[in-house]
């Protein structure tokens, strides 16, 4: 993916589609950090449906909140039962030495219209206690991995300083958690917990090409 140096900002509202077809294997990557500006309310849709025995690896740069903005991030995500998905996303909040703005982000994942995960952030201003010991501290970085399907090996709980490892869904989907002071620090804690889980590799019994349907708004 290729954005937009000055966007989003103002009022902007992105809108990302994307659905991938039986037996597809698709990586999304991006060419550089999303930086969201001062703005009255910026919005971030992400619309995703993964259909079976199709495998989606989403590793876009982190998403960085600048002190003046007021930032809406939802997404949601759509899987068969057969499916395959290795999702990442990571926030930053601030720039060097920056205050903190707003960020409202959530995280909603269905398997064959059931729910897998729901997951909510708020945190900068109007929030409360996101940087207290419970939540962030002096973090100013924050990660989520979650991986569905046979590369999910998570089976139980464990944590460290910093970073947490979740099973869902009985064992066939693991979430990890992870803050930092630095990107290159959480990416660090990532490596360390998921590296078993990249990549995202396409079913054996794959037998027709791939097909991908995308389409972006602004």
């Amino acid at each position: 993916m290729v954005g937009s140096a000055a966007a989003p900002v103002g009022k902007d509202d992105l809108r990302i589609d994307l659905t991938l077809h039986s037996g597809a294997d698709v990586a999304v990557r991006s060419a550089a950090a999303m930086v969201v500006w001062a703005g009255e309310g910026t919005n971030h849709h992400v619309s995703v449906r993964v259909g079976d025995e199709a495998s989606l690896d989403w590793q876009p740069e982190p998403v960085i909140v600048t002190g003046s903005a007021c930032h809406y991030q939802s997404t949601r995500i759509e899987l068969s039962g057969s499916a395959a998905l290795h999702w990442r996303e990571i926030m930053v909040l601030g720039r060097h030495e920056e205050k903190v703005g707003m960020l409202r982000s959530t995280l909603d994942v269905e398997r064959d219209g059931v729910a897998l995960l729901r997951h909510s952030l708020a945190m900068g201003t109007d929030s409360c206690a996101w940087d207290g010991p419970a939540i962030l501290g002096p973090a100013r970085v924050l990660a989520l991995d979650l991986t569905v399907g046979d590369a999910a090996e998570a089976d139980a709980r464990r944590s460290g300083p910093g970073w947490a490892v979740m099973p869902l869904g009985g064992g066939s989907a693991s979430l990890v958690l992870a803050v930092g002071k630095t990107v290159d620090s959480v990416r660090t804690a990532l490596a360390e917990q998921v590296h078993v889980h990249i990549p995202v590799t396409r079913p054996k019994s794959l037998r027709n090409p791939p097909r991908l349907a995308a389409e972006s708004r602004r």
